[in-house]
């Protein structure tokens, strides 16, 4: 959607500079100027997610790179499948380090962009690069939340590239740790059901007799309006329960009904947005 475009071409200032002089308090400061420099409080090099043909925050920082992102270091919400220009949220960062850094970019089968970040996210940045879009840090800070807009056409499965870097804040670069992380995620298009049968593969409720409750879990494709209802058999609304707007993902609640008084057969209808997805359950 809104992109805004940086280019910095650090080699070439290097190599340029080295030529000026072969001293070694020169050497020193082109070093200190080009190399710890690197350590970008803002608005890092484009091209470093790790993504297929890029390098990763390795390149600036000469930490230990970890391959894959652990539990608290990397994304924290998880997007599998995209709708077609449907815009959702990811969240990303590390609950173990308050100062990081990062840079993620979207990308199809072929290494193409695939949709557009969102501009206004608080500490981000949006640049292109090589018909590439990357979203980054533009201050550095413990984790980011930040909107991306699905393609308006099919592109078959996408992968979100990411490198993270959780910086010592020391002022150098060599203590840090590199934490590189990839998220595939499938075309609702081209998965073969329709929509509203995904969503409903997502939804799974089983009643408690020992705590005479209601566990409902579901994972939602993208934000929506959600409440559950309860009808009985006559058609009569026994229980109305608004679990109010979610966001997307996975979801649980265990309820317990106030106005059901007699065994039998119940039939629990949860709405999201404005479709519904039933459910018989036996009350004892």
């Amino acid at each position: 959607m809104k992109k805004k475009l940086l280019y910095i071409l650090p080699i070439m200032v290097i190599g340029g500079m080295t030529l000026l002089s072969n001293t070694k308090g020169n050497l020193k400061k082109v070093h200190q100027l080009e190399v710890d420099g690197f350590n970008y409080s803002s608005n890092p090099l484009l091209g470093l997610t790790g993504a297929p043909g890029e390098g990763n925050c390795t390149q600036c920082h000469t930490g230990t790179a970890v391959q894959s992102a652990s539990a608290t270091s990397g994304m924290t919400s998880t997007l599998n499948e995209y709708q077609l220009g449907e815009t959702y949220t990811f969240a990303l960062g590390s609950v173990g380090n308050a100062v990081n850094g990062f840079e993620m970019t979207i990308l199809d089968n072929d290494g193409n962009k695939a949709g557009s970040f969102v501009a206004g996210a608080a500490n981000t940045n949006i640049a292109i690069a090589n018909d590439k879009e990357y979203i980054r840090h533009s201050t550095k800070t413990q984790a980011w939340t930040f909107d991306w807009t699905a393609p308006l056409t099919d592109k078959g499965a996408l992968t979100a590239y990411y490198s993270l870097a959780e910086v010592d804040n020391t002022g150098g670069a060599s203590n840090d740790v590199i934490y590189l992380g990839s998220q595939s995620i499938s075309s609702a298009q081209t998965n073969g059901l329709t929509n509203h049968e995904k969503q409903d593969k997502k939804i799974k409720m089983f009643f408690d007799d020992q705590n005479k409750e209601l566990n409902v879990r579901y994972n939602l494709s993208k934000k929506a309006k959600v409440y559950l209802q309860v009808v009985d058999l006559s058609g009569k609304v026994i229980e109305y329960i608004d679990l109010g707007s979610k966001s997307f993902g996975p979801h649980s609640k265990n309820i317990q009904f106030e106005n059901i008084q007699k065994e039998g057969i119940y039939v629990v209808s949860l709405f999201v947005n404005n479709d519904v997805y039933n459910r018989k359950i036996y009350l004892k």
